[in-house]
């Protein structure tokens, strides 16, 4: 008997079985209590097997490493949009910032008449929740309101990454970046988001093309460069065949490198994020579990390569 005819319906209880358990109060409690567990449970789910706590080699299993046997009480603080830019101002200074119109701790709050007419709007402690405003005379702000709403609470129990519960949900507007340059390559602004290990940079992660589905998804191309030489490097993506382009290499790269070495200097691993306007470059984001941990947009080779990279060998765990 052919057992791939009752793979693909094998393949769906097993997802939704998974999906369930994510979502329960059952697995709430055991990222409560036992860290470990939880993070073995979502590894298994994505990657079919078991993660190897005794000996970690791929970037994912290095990532869920760290995140269940050290301290990462730092990631939580950098983490929030908000107050890593205290940290970046510290270590590299302010003039990367993208330029801060307010924050606020509940959409309530939000002062509308004091922003300008173009700004994006953002949670300070998740991802998805960014909203590009060009014409504030046009916005539905009622609408624009229900959906931060929708985003004004703790995450990080689904997918196991209780750094993000400690961060208090807020929201921030900022500068909307915007330059013509960009438009060549890609329609939305390019993030050049540089993979550090051990305080050095190590390779580019390029995403280009950005824009929200009207499902509400976003959708993205990823694509990824060597640094010296600046060169694609796709074989280490899990996807052959996507809307690649050559994307040219940033006229301040070296810029960014050397402000991405600061910005790691302390970390194991960590995925500093960039854009570029004009020529500039302009502080993004620090990730730390890039993906909930979970980069399925790497190919095995990928995973290989750069788990290779990060050393764990003199990082203090504390389980």
């Amino acid at each position: 008997m052919d057992i791939s005819y009752f793979s693909h319906p094998l393949r769906t209880l097993r997802n939704k079985y998974y999906a369930d358990l994510f979502r329960s109060e059952k697995y709430k409690q055991i990222v409560a209590t036992d860290i470990k567990k939880a993070l073995s449970l979502q590894y298994k789910a994505n990657h079919g097997k078991n993660l190897d706590w005794d000996n970690p080699q791929t970037l994912d299993e290095k990532i869920l490493w760290l995140e269940g046997l050290t301290d990462t009480t730092e990631w939580s603080r950098l983490a929030d949009k908000y107050d890593v830019r205290k940290y970046v101002e510290e270590k590299v200074g302010g003039t990367i910032l993208v330029p801060c119109y307010g924050v606020w701790d509940r959409v309530e709050d939000i002062d509308y008449d004091s922003l300008p007419k173009k700004f994006v709007i953002k949670c300070t402690h998740d991802s998805g929740s960014t909203y590009i405003i060009r014409d504030k005379s046009h916005a539905n702000l009622e609408m624009l309101n229900n959906n931060l709403k929708k985003h004004m609470k703790l995450i990080g129990n689904a997918t196991c990454e209780p750094h993000y519960q400690r961060i208090k949900p807020r929201i921030i507007a900022e500068e909307l970046l915007e330059d013509e340059e960009n438009r060549k390559w890609s329609s939305s602004l390019i993030d050049y988001k540089i993979w550090c290990f051990n305080g050095k940079p190590f390779i580019g992660f390029i995403c280009y093309d950005r824009h929200r589905e009207p499902n509400g998804h976003i959708s993205v191309t990823y694509d990824m460069y060597t640094l010296s030489p600046w060169s694609p490097k796709r074989e280490y993506l899990s996807k052959k065949s996507a809307n690649y382009k050559n994307i040219p290499r940033p006229d301040c790269l070296d810029e960014m490198l050397q402000m991405a070495e600061k910005l790691s200097e302390p970390f194991p691993q960590v995925r500093v994020d960039f854009y570029v306007i004009k020529g500039k470059p302009y502080f993004g984001e620090l990730t730390f579990t890039s993906s909930n941990g979970i980069n399925y947009f790497y190919s095995e080779l990928g995973q290989k390569v750069l788990g290779e990279a990060i050393d764990l060998s003199n990082i203090k765990r504390i389980r």
